[in-house]
């Protein structure tokens, strides 16, 4: 009788220890103030569902529009943002806004803050004015921060920023400022291609994988994703040259599905992602065709998820 009834105890503080610490993890305890904190974590899940945010100097500094595009990004479940900053940082007050804004994501659980670096190493310059790296300078804490960048030099095509030689010297000075920093350093890319025929597909590949997280750029149509999901053999193609590039540098290499869900001439997936609105079916379509190719490629390849262009055709 003993033995039971001490057993009961046991039994009941073990089951209160474990509700506690349930109650602890769904909800941030202020011990001190005695108040709870609700908080969004996305990192709950390991897949990666990312978007760029367009279209923001139409939301920044506006309390109710970054309210609405919170709880957005709270209810699709996104857990990696890249921001179309433009020239929004050169203005001080932009500056002190997007410090609020960032440190409200960061306090909701957002822990993947980017912005799209076009075709510039200016992003790396703490001293002039409008960068990101002076913009993170000025910032009081961790949380206002961008801790990434997302890098978009369309190298594989002719364009009026320069050649894929002239990014590759850019690129290294962004991707050591990088890692003195802290921040990850992402890429997307359509083709491991050089348009001046100067470097071979696998020289650009080798590049790429540099990088943290490949995007790779599969803009289709909704019809045209639900007839082969996504993987289409330039697909194919270009999962082959990058694992190819990893399996030489010893590593495995993170990659996420870019689609559209505006623009691109039609070639996005609006309707899909209307339809969609958890977003995901895309991404867990497009791993069933993959899981059913065979490639010597995928043993160097994780496709942690996927990434979105952009927040206007998804809301």
């Amino acid at each position: 009788m003993k033995k039971y009834t001490i057993t009961r105890i046991l039994g009941a503080l073990i089951f209160a220890t474990c509700l506690f610490y349930g109650l602890a993890q769904s909800q941030q305890i202020d011990y001190k103030s005695n108040s709870t904190v609700r908080k969004y974590y996305p990192s709950r899940t390991t897949t990666q569902n990312g978007v760029y945010v367009n279209n923001f100097d139409e939301v920044l500094g506006i309390p109710q529009e970054q309210s609405d595009l919170t709880s957005y990004l709270q209810t699709a479940k996104i857990n990696d943002l890249t921001f179309y900053m433009g020239s929004l940082l050169d203005n001080s007050d932009n500056r002190t806004s997007m410090r609020s804004y960032m440190s409200t994501l960061t306090t909701a659980g957002f822990t993947r803050r980017a912005s799209n670096v076009t075709q510039a190493t200016g992003c790396i310059y703490p001293l002039k004015v409008g960068t990101e790296a002076h913009y993170n300078a000025g910032c009081a804490t961790a949380g206002e921060k961008f801790n990434g960048f997302t890098q978009e030099w369309e190298f594989w095509h002719e364009n009026p920023y320069g050649t894929f030689a002239t990014f590759k010297v850019k690129h290294d000075s962004i991707l050591a400022y990088c890692a003195a920093n802290s921040m990850y350093y992402d890429i997307y890319v359509a083709r491991c291609r050089d348009y001046t025929g100067t470097s071979p597909d696998s020289a650009v590949a080798r590049q790429m994988i540099k990088h943290e997280t490949i995007f790779l750029v599969d803009y289709v149509s909704t019809a045209k994703y639900n007839t082969y999901k996504g993987l289409s053999d330039g697909i194919k193609t270009q999962l082959n040259i990058i694992g190819a590039a990893a399996k030489k540098a010893g590593k495995v290499q993170k990659v996420s599905i870019l689609w559209a869900s505006e623009g691109n001439e039609g070639a996005n997936m609006e309707s899909y992602f209307i339809a969609n609105p958890k977003l995901l079916p895309a991404y867990n379509g497009f791993m069933t065709a993959y899981n059913n190719w065979s490639s010597t490629a995928k043993a160097n390849l994780n496709i942690i998820g996927q990434k979105i262009y952009a927040t206007t055709g998804l809301r």
